[in-house]
């Protein structure tokens, strides 16, 4: 055993490139074979998996396993639903080349976590496991209000899954918090209903499925920030100002561009 773990701690440093040109190599195979889309995707979704495990074997602080797990899969999970739509409003070639980058971002945070000792650098990885929750949601709700018109479900089956992604996601929020929490399963539910909530105004909106997919995100930016999970019973009206006028902006802007039926 201690042989193997010692040759992992040889070939870390290419592990990130691995997983990130492995995720790449992979969505190019599976979206040129549309008919096994399904298995290739099941493969690539291992392939990520298996890396990540190879990198954090005997290294990752178990404080931190929580976070960065679920970070994993919501890339794999994401992007992958993603794929089947996403050349209706983009080029998918571009896109798995941004999300393959990501991938080897955020596992290249990981492989790093042992080595650094300033508490800052150690709580990079829970601050871009947090910008990967809120951009995951963003696909995952496009694909569930696109589902319906592609498949023969119905509009309102998608609701369930969308309750359920909204709970973990939530949660995983105040798992990924640098900060003491107070009130954790108030606010992750408060979150998770704000989520969806907005995810029923999407759903009716007259538009493309990704419009009403950045809907649900920007919403679930502001709420993740404000609530907020993960912080003291108060919020500094300065980052009030701040997130809404982010947020805001980011909503005016998709509405006023996004083409309506």
């Amino acid at each position: 055993m201690s042989s193997f773990y010692d040759r992992l701690v040889k070939i870390s440093p290419i592990l990130p490139y691995l997983g990130g040109g492995g995720f790449i190599a992979l969505s190019e195979v599976s979206i040129n074979r549309p008919h096994d889309f399904l298995w290739w995707s099941l493969l690539t979704s291992a392939w990520i998996l298996t890396i990540f495990f190879a990198l954090v074997h005997g290294k990752l602080k178990s404080r931190l396993t929580p976070v960065a797990v679920p970070a994993v899969l919501m890339i794999a999970v994401s992007t992958i639903a993603s794929l089947l739509f996403l050349d209706l409003v983009a080029n998918r070639h571009v896109f798995i080349a941004v999300f393959g980058f990501v991938l080897f971002l955020f596992l290249e945070h990981v492989r790093r976590e042992d080595a650094a000792h300033a508490t800052e650098e150690r709580l990079t990885i829970s601050e871009f496991a947090r910008m990967v929750n809120i951009g995951s949601m963003f696909l995952v709700a496009s694909v569930a209000v696109g589902v319906p018109a592609f498949l023969p479900v119905k509009t309102w089956w998608t609701i369930p899954p969308m309750i359920v992604v909204a709970l973990l996601w939530s949660w995983h929020l105040f798992l990924a918090c640098t900060s003491h929490c107070v009130r954790p399963r108030s606010r992750t539910l408060l979150t998770a209903l704000v989520v969806v909530q907005t995810y029923l105004v999407a759903l009716n909106l007259p538009t493309s499925m990704f419009v009403g997919g950045a809907v649900v995100g920007i919403v679930y930016y502001l709420a993740a920030n404000l609530l907020p999970i993960g912080a003291t019973d108060t919020v500094p009206e300065r980052l009030v100002r701040k997130y809404v006028l982010y947020a805001g902006g980011a909503l005016a802007l998709v509405l006023l561009t996004a083409r309506w039926v």
